[in-house]
């Protein structure tokens, strides 16, 4: 059963929709979650939550633009989420915690490592990019096409 307090706050002058929970076990440290692009908190009520909740505080909450926070101007660019990440942590957290971040969000949390070190404790990224180009060189994604057009071909003869 989820047990998560919910809703707005005001982060240095924009109302973002937050949910926080209390842990039911021992207190391990705060864990913020970091959903993906064109999502929201609540998409890691049934999947995540109810597991981490057992020995940690939940902090999540909806990036601007996602969710039910309004968008704002830069909201796009990893520089400005990233920034309102490190800004989520210093005002509502309050001390270094591990992230889970999900896809744009794991890309959040890696970039809130390297600009803050000191306000992580560990990262779990999930479905993350760590480099724009997605960690492949030019020679790399050619013979990751071709090896996909040989699985394809193969795929389809067997069927």
């Amino acid at each position: 059963m989820l047990k998560l307090k919910r809703g707005y706050l005001d982060l240095r002058g924009h109302q973002v929709w937050s949910a926080t929970g209390k842990t039911f076990g021992k207190k391990n440290g705060p864990v913020l979650l970091m959903h993906g692009g064109l999502s929201s908190t609540e998409s890691w009520d049934y999947t995540v939550i109810p597991a981490v909740q057992r020995t940690h505080e939940i902090f999540a909450y909806d990036r601007s633009a996602h969710g039910r926070t309004a968008s704002r101007e830069g909201f796009y660019h990893f520089d400005f989420q990233t920034d309102e990440a490190i800004a989520y942590i210093e005002d509502v957290i309050k001390e270094p915690a591990h992230l889970i971040g999900w896809s744009d969000g794991g890309i959040i949390s890696l970039m809130v490592a390297l600009k803050r070190p000191d306000l992580v404790k560990s990262i779990i990224a999930i479905g993350t990019n760590y480099h724009f180009d997605s960690g492949l060189t030019l020679v790399e994604e050619a013979s990751f096409a071709r090896s996909c057009t040989h699985a394809r071909n193969n795929y389809s003869k067997s069927i």
